[in-house]
C-alpha cells in the first residue's frame, strides 16, 4: 500500500480514474534500478508496464547493466583493498 502511494507521488498521477492520465512516467524511476539493481528495475518494471511499456522495459536493461557494474566495483575495490594491505604488512 505505501509502496503505491509513492508511486503515484513520483509519477504525479492522481488517485482517480487512472485510464485518463496516460503521461509520460516521471525520470525519478531511474533511481530505483539504480540504487536497488535489479530489484528495484522489476518493481519498476510491474508498476510501470501497463502505462508505459518501453520505459519499463528501460529499467529492466538499467537493472541488468548496475548488476555488471556492481560487479566491476566489488572486484576492483577488493583488489585496491588487497594491495593496500600487502604494502601496509608487507609480503605474506
Amino acid at each position: 500500500m505505501l509502496l503505491i502511494y509513492f508511486s503515484r507521488k513520483i509519477s504525479g498521477m492522481p488517485r482517480g480514474n487512472r485510464s485518463r492520465n496516460r503521461s509520460r512516467p516521471s525520470r525519478f524511476w531511474y533511481l530505483l534500478p539504480i540504487f536497488l539493481g535489479v530489484v528495484g528495475a522489476v518493481i519498476g518494471y510491474f508498476f510501470l508496464k501497463d502505462r508505459d511499456r518501453e520505459f519499463a522495459e528501460k529499467l529492466l536493461k538499467i537493472g541488468l547493466v548496475m548488476i555488471v557494474v556492481y560487479f566491476v566495483l566489488t572486484i576492483l575495490l577488493a583488489a585496491f583493498a588487497y594491495i593496500f594491505i600487502s604494502s601496509v604488512m608487507g609480503p605474506v
